[in-house]
């Protein structure tokens, strides 16, 4: 099975991606929150951050993003292609009512005929660019690694033999070029004939208004060359709330051309099982809140450890480092780090009196002070 890590806008950034992955490596793919593909024709600074190749070292990211302009949507898959990615996935999804609103996000699928001519217009355009989208021979996604240094290399290949020297010479090739802290930025993927070769991925939900919406929505993604279609299986005016919809789910199961990807309400190894016994078809699945509650989630569904207190504590540190340098601002961080206690506290027990502490808390000594209190009186569940 292949596990990827859902994007949450304002918490799964690099900086929680690098701390999480160093803390509970394994999973397959991470998805960034959306960047804007907009009529500006350029990512923020903290979007381009976001997707910088030395800001995602060891990890498989898929850039994920958000328009409802085919002509923008290929600006960003080109831009994406620039760096080294090799898929592009397109919010479907988001259920914001400020998203919606504008036609973007789970507010394209109010609109199928609007879906189906932003669909086309994209796929469209992306022949003209000479882009190839084949999902035929679709390249991996790529892992950025961190360059060694020149005299380590040297070493190497001194030491290879002839048959390690070709492989050696080989990855050399796929390299661009060496940023300044020695991350790697591969070159575009290309096909034989010289093209640039990157794969559209779409995360979606079910409908905008009722669960019915289903069919259209999967007739007008079946006409189109998609490497994976990501299913959340509620209808956008439900937000995250009610029960997800596994009969409309098992409608795209059987009707979809295209390679399916589970998600939503995976928190438990018990969620995964029950899942995994109703659709036996599908090998991937998305988990974002249950991996932010319980971040050794999907290793415990492999059979391995759940977390343990010293693991959390290694993995709160490393991220509220990271989150103090990217913010440069004790009350950035701190805003951060409370937020994602709401999600992490559901780890433990009798946490609300001591998350009073963590709220209140307006300095990072007092911060710090209000979270060692909780774990020091607050046993991780499970263990009771």
């Amino acid at each position: 099975m292949n596990f990827y890590f859902a994007p949450m806008e304002g918490v799964t950034g690099y900086y929680f991606r690098t701390a999480y992955n160093a803390a509970f490596p394994g999973l397959d793919r991470f998805y960034t929150p959306f960047l804007s593909a907009n009529d500006t024709f350029q990512f923020t600074h903290r979007e381009e951050r976001d997707v910088a190749p030395e800001h995602n070292l060891g990890m498989r990211v898929v850039p994920q993003i958000i328009t409802n302009n085919a002509e923008m949507f290929v600006w960003a898959i080109r831009e994406m292609a620039k760096l080294g990615y090799t898929e592009v996935n397109l919010n479907a999804g988001c259920p914001s009512g400020t998203v919606v609103a504008k036609g973007k996000g789970a507010g394209l699928l109010r609109d199928p005929d609007r879906l189906d001519e932003f669909l086309d217009q994209t796929f469209e355009l992306l022949e003209k660019e000479g882009i190839c989208y084949d999902v035929a021979d679709a390249p991996e996604v790529p892992l950025f690694v961190k360059m060694p240094s020149a005299e380590i290399l040297d070493s190497k290949y001194a030491e290879a033999s002839e048959a390690s020297r070709d492989e050696m010479n080989e990855a050399a090739e796929t390299l661009a070029s060496e940023e300044g802290d020695g991350a790697i930025r591969p070159k575009p993927v290309k096909t034989t004939d010289g093209r640039t070769h990157v794969c559209i991925s779409v995360k979606t939900r079910i409908g905008g208004w009722e669960p019915d919406e289903a069919g259209e929505l999967i007739r007008v993604y079946n006409r189109y060359p998609l490497k994976d279609l990501i299913v959340h299986p509620r209808v956008q005016k439900q937000i995250y709330r009610g029960e997800v919809h596994l009969d409309v789910f098992r409608q795209f199961v059987e009707a979809s051309k295209h390679h399916l990807v589970y998600n939503g309400d995976i928190v438990t190894v018990a969620d995964y099982e029950r899942i995994t016994r109703m659709f036996p078809e599908i090998d991937s699945i998305m988990i974002g809140r249950g991996l932010l509650t319980n971040p050794a989630l999907v290793r415990e569904i492999r059979g391995g450890a759940a977390a343990t207190l010293e693991e959390l504590k290694a993995f709160h540190e490393q991220l509220l480092e990271n989150y103090m340098t990217e913010m440069q601002s004790e009350r950035n961080t701190l805003f951060k780090m409370k937020e994602y206690w709401n999600w992490l506290s559901q780890s433990f027990e009798g946490s609300d009196r001591y998350m009073k502490e963590i709220r209140k808390a307006d300095t990072i000594v007092r911060y710090r002070a209000a979270v060692r209190n909780l774990l020091a009186n607050c046993p991780l569940k499970g263990e009771v």
